[in-house]
């Protein structure tokens, strides 16, 4: 596998308001005053959220062949990973109860332009021609031949 480990948190180690998350994203490949420092803490948070809802993974960067990094949520090894995509407007969070009830390797990877994947301008693209790019090269840097794909709809509910 061609991916890099993140270091996942210590979910009580994590402090949180009884309201929204303190730390929110911005585009992705995008920083904020601090820079950095905001997008590790939006990470640890949402590694902590996934934690309390039972999915124990572990964060992964994973190169395409153009050198630009997908983030992912992952946990377990093995040949044919569960690839839980979320939708257009959708969020990892919505997988984090269903992926823990899942047996096998899950991968939960944030699509270009959203939470901690790079940045990406659908404007000027083939919308379905470059999906399909990124799933294939998304796939190659897991190292699996083949995946189960499950993909979440969220313009239609």
């Amino acid at each position: 596998m061609k991916t890099r480990l993140i270091e996942p948190a210590d979910p009580e180690s994590i402090e949180t308001t009884s309201g929204p998350a303190t730390v929110a994203p911005t585009l992705a490949g995008q920083t904020r005053p601090g820079g950095q420092d905001a997008r590790e803490r939006f990470e640890q948070l949402r590694l902590a959220a996934f934690a309390r809802r039972g999915f124990a993974g572990e964060g992964r960067r994973i190169p395409d062949q153009a050198g630009r990094e997908s983030y992912a949520l992952v946990s377990g090894d093995g040949p044919c990973p569960t690839v839980l995509v979320h939708g257009g407007v959708g969020f990892t969070i919505e997988w984090a109860e269903i992926a823990a009830r899942l047996d096998g390797p899950v991968v939960i990877p944030d699509r270009p332009g959203f939470g901690l994947s790079y940045a990406h301008d659908y404007r000027r693209v083939d919308y379905r021609a470059d999906a399909a790019r990124w799933l294939r090269e998304l796939t190659d840097g897991l190292g699996a031949e083949q995946i189960d794909l499950v993909l979440m709809d969220s313009q239609d509910g």
